[in-house]
């Protein structure tokens, strides 16, 4: 007799408005990130824009994202793995950060909601260092943020968790699990 009773938040969004709300999120973010920091810094002339720099940027920011996530879940203990993969019929790769086995509550939080502050947290501190370089950090920050949208889904949905419930990760999202009683 199986006595958890298990809510699945991986498929609670679609994937096409979830990907709409990144892309809304991450041109808000962008937009906000700019000019708060153009205004902050009186940076009076940007580096100049360096194409290869920005490809590398954005084939590694979602790598980063996956890596910081195991790092974090090793950060409270737990075993984490990176996995490579095919999605979409094989033409696009795709990462998943593998945690077997349950993470309580709390720990689930820190290590979703991880990649999202220390991504942003980082990128503000080199455009607080290196301002004429504002546009490469707001950009990183901005892609960083439409990819934490799903987590930010998920971070919704454990908050409204109970405070006893254990967090399963698996293919097709992560799971609550609540002891009945």
């Amino acid at each position: 007799m199986n006595c958890w009773k298990t809510f699945n938040i991986g498929k609670d969004f679609g994937t096409i408005r979830l990907n709409v709300l990144s892309l809304m999120g991450m041109i808000i973010f962008f937009i906000v990130y700019y000019l708060l920091f153009i205004d902050l810094t009186h940076v009076e002339r940007l580096s100049s824009f360096n194409p290869i720099i920005f490809l590398i940027t954005i084939i590694f920011i979602l790598p980063v994202h996956k890596l910081i996530h195991c790092l974090s879940a090793r950060v409270v203990g737990k075993k984490a793995t990176l996995s490579f993969g095919w999605f979409n019929y094989e033409i696009i790769p795709s990462i998943h950060c593998n945690i077997p086995g349950t993470l309580s509550k709390r720990r689930s939080l820190l290590v979703i909601a991880s990649p999202a502050v220390v991504i942003t947290l980082g990128m503000v501190i080199l455009t607080i260092v290196y301002p004429q370089h504002l546009h490469y950090f707001s950009l990183i920050s901005a892609i960083n943020f439409g990819i934490s949208i799903s987590d930010f889904v998920y971070l919704n949905n454990l908050i409204k968790a109970p405070a006893n419930a254990f967090i399963e990760d698996g293919p097709d999202g992560c799971r609550i699990l609540v002891k009945q009683s």
